[in-house]
């Protein structure tokens, strides 16, 4: 992600960004609950997140912010419509507090 936004690729530092938080999902999942979500919808991912015994308020935080580059990936991935800088700069400040969060949870 950050490779791609240092050389302002902006539809890769998205999809990157996206991607780093599917994978950041899967890793709390596994640690908490020892499997990952494996079906097709990622949004599904949530309900799974829910189950999470952490700070709820903290964590229904971080369930928006995934859901946030989540609400996105179908655009990044699939549409006409290329990522810009601006959608680039919040995707991956979401993405860097999904990702530090979730290593200070996995400690």
């Amino acid at each position: 992600m950050n490779l791609s936004y240092e050389n302002k690729i902006w539809n890769a530092a998205v999809v990157n960004a996206i991607h780093c938080a599917i994978s950041c999902a899967d890793s709390l999942t596994i640690f908490y609950l020892g499997f990952r979500y494996t079906g097709t919808k990622h949004h599904d991912v949530v309900q799974l997140l829910q189950k999470l015994e952490l700070n709820k308020k903290e964590l229904n935080k971080k369930i928006q912010q995934i859901s946030t580059l989540l609400s996105i990936k179908t655009l990044a991935e699939y549409e006409d419509r290329l990522m810009n800088e601006k959608d680039a700069i919040n995707a991956k400040k979401i993405c860097e507090r999904v990702y530090s969060w979730v290593m200070e949870k996995l400690k």
